[in-house]
């Protein structure tokens, strides 16, 4: 039987270089085979097999990147976004693990209140969950499952089940039907704080063990980031 993909997803909070040998080591000590990093940064840690959407707009690093994907057995070609998807949020490719294609979606859906406090690029505001609304609905056609499996993972910013205000039925049902055919498989994973994660995987392919957190913090109670990460096993497979 071949051996389940490890896909391990996490916000790494723009690796700020205070940060960054810290996060490097625990990256390192992590046994994954495909990462879906978002607030990331070119460069650190995989310098290859790393697919990325172009940079975001604004006051950022001309490294950074909102999300990007690494696997250990490389890439097809990133596949072209269609019109309406904030290029810098999404990246697609296709890996060709062990147990067959699978095709990786990484995501790193507006917070709530993206360009909500600050104007946004055209010079106007939206309102409270505009953008992750908006991104939901443009990405959706892309996340319909075809004949190869399929994960997405990045940061979701959304907790799995919703927690009261914090996730109103609208944007779950926003979601929902953006990832129609996927099951979040990092859904009720609770951080060392007891908090439900904002980072998922989901997938439309089965889970080969329970997910594990990777705790934001080091071993002396330091943070590495804002984010609690996640690693789910799948069988690519047996779908």
């Amino acid at each position: 039987m071949v051996d389940p993909v490890r896909i391990l997803t996490w916000n790494l909070e723009r690796v700020p270089r205070s940060r960054r040998g810290e996060l490097e080591a625990r990256l390192e000590g992590l046994d994954y085979d495909i990462a879906v990093l978002t607030e990331t940064r070119l460069g650190f840690v995989h310098t290859t097999g790393v697919l990325a959407p172009e940079a975001p707009p604004g006051r950022f690093a001309a490294n950074e990147r909102k999300v990007a994907i690494w696997s250990r057995w490389g890439w097809g070609d990133a596949e072209p976004l269609p019109d309406g998807v904030s290029a810098d949020r999404m990246v697609v490719g296709t890996t060709p693990s062990p147990a067959g294609p699978l095709r990786v979606i990484g995501v790193c859906v507006p917070y709530r209140f993206h360009w909500v406090r600050h104007p946004a690029p055209d010079g106007q505001r939206r309102g409270v969950w505009e953008e992750h609304l908006r991104f939901l609905e443009a990405i959706a056609p892309v996340l319909r499952p075809g004949a190869v499996p399929q994960v997405v993972g990045g940061d979701f910013n959304q907790r799995v089940p919703p927690v009261g205000r914090l996730d109103p039925a609208y944007a779950v049902h926003a979601r929902e039907v953006a990832m129609a055919g996927h099951g979040v498989l990092t859904e009720e994973l609770l951080g060392t704080d007891h908090r439900l994660l904002l980072c998922h995987v989901a997938a439309n392919v089965p889970t080969a063990a329970p997910p594990t957190v990777v705790d934001r913090h080091d071993a002396d109670g330091h943070a590495l980031s804002d984010h609690h990460g996640a690693i789910v096993s799948i069988r690519p497979g047996d779908c």
